[in-house]
């Protein structure tokens, strides 16, 4: 499997624990699910995120290694009092997600962003910290190195990668 290679750093939300991926759902049982794909979050209930925090999803499929399939800026988000956030697809934009709920007290961000939360196929499920933007579709991995390019300033705090097909690699 492909995976950007970073050095770990935990960073801590203000006043609390770090902030962690906790549940990402890549790839519900059909199309007509996809907006039931989502994003948890773990750290300190009432903390707030630090400025430059991102939870970004990296195409790591041959064809475009490094590009980002999607970036949620969480900078300044308050975690839930149960001390999650949870990043959805806007019902009112998107579609909505039958029968699904979330936990009490979680923080919900929604997206409205290419039917999409997640990537699938070969992706990196990064958090990260960075003084630089990151958007939709940027390349952070320039020379296809499976390391993230160094000019963007980018602090891997957690992060997972996985390939549903060895033809994507």
């Amino acid at each position: 499997t492909q995976a950007f290679t970073q050095f770990w750093s935990p960073a801590q939300a203000q006043g609390g624990a770090p902030l962690l991926l906790s549940e990402v759902e890549i790839d519900p049982p059909s199309a007509s699910d996809d907006a039931c794909q989502y994003v948890e979050l773990r750290g300190a209930a009432s903390s707030v995120v630090p400025a430059g925090t991102f939870f970004v999803s990296v195409n790591g499929d041959s064809g475009s290694f490094g590009s980002v399939t999607n970036a949620v800026d969480l900078s300044g988000v308050t975690v839930g009092t149960n001390g999650t956030i949870t990043i959805i697809l806007d019902p009112v934009n998107i579609a909505e997600c039958v029968g699904r709920t979330y936990g009490s007290g979680t923080t919900q961000i929604l997206v409205d962003d290419a039917f999409s939360v997640v990537g699938v196929g070969a992706e990196s499920y990064l958090l990260v910290n960075t003084p630089l933007p990151i958007a939709d579709g940027d390349d952070i991995d320039s020379n296809n190195d499976e390391v993230i390019d160094p000019a963007r300033q980018i602090t891997v705090l957690d992060g997972f990668a996985q390939t549903v097909n060895n033809t994507l690699q």
